[in-house]
């Protein structure tokens, strides 16, 4: 059974890019543009590791994280946040739970990479 990522960006473009990089990959890819019932649609797909913008709408991936993280069925999912402010990554993991930080625009080898480590 492939391993299932789930992307949360309200960037159509990183979705799609994202999205078919990971599916060529042979990854199961779902990918979410808001934060719209986001631990029900987590719960449904059960994502080996999710994408998270920071500056998703609504919520917020920051807090959308802390969320993820402090709820019984989804804390133990690894979470990898996308930001493009390249600076204050120690400090977002600590801010959040989140397993890492991915710096936008990012190549694919780094994408991947960071990914498989947190699987």
């Amino acid at each position: 059974m492939s391993k299932k990522i789930m992307i949360f960006d309200d960037d159509h473009d990183i979705l799609e890019v994202t999205s078919l990089i990971l599916s060529k990959r042979h990854y199961k890819v779902k990918a979410v543009n808001d934060l719209h019932d986001f631990l029900d649609k987590i719960l449904k797909f059960q994502p080996n590791v999710i994408l998270m913008d920071i500056r998703i709408p609504e919520l917020g991936g920051k807090e959308a994280t802390r969320i993820i993280k402090k709820t019984m069925r989804t804390k133990n999912i690894p979470v990898i946040l996308f930001t493009a402010h390249n600076k204050g990554k120690d400090d977002l993991i600590n801010m959040t739970g989140a397993q890492d930080v991915l710096f936008k625009p990012f190549n694919i080898k780094t994408l991947v990479r960071k990914i498989e480590a947190v699987m």
